[in-house]
């Protein structure tokens, strides 16, 4: 991907978070923001992952 598009994808990620927070507020659980935001990110017909298993370093320690 170019930074164009990284950008504009990284736009329309934020603007369907904050659409999520505004029509909950603070204090939702994880799992139902998470829940909330695959479908306002699928109705951008966007493709996404769930729960993706991600190699984390930390301090040179691999961590689980």
């Amino acid at each position: 991907m170019i930074r164009e598009d990284l950008e504009s994808l990284s736009k329309v990620i934020i603007d369907a978070a904050i659409k999520v927070h505004r029509e909950f507020g603070s204090g939702l659980l994880e799992s139902v923001f998470e829940m909330c935001l695959e479908n306002e990110l699928k109705s951008k017909d966007l493709k996404v992952d769930l729960q993706v298993r991600l190699l984390v370093m930390y301090k040179g320690r691999k961590l689980d």
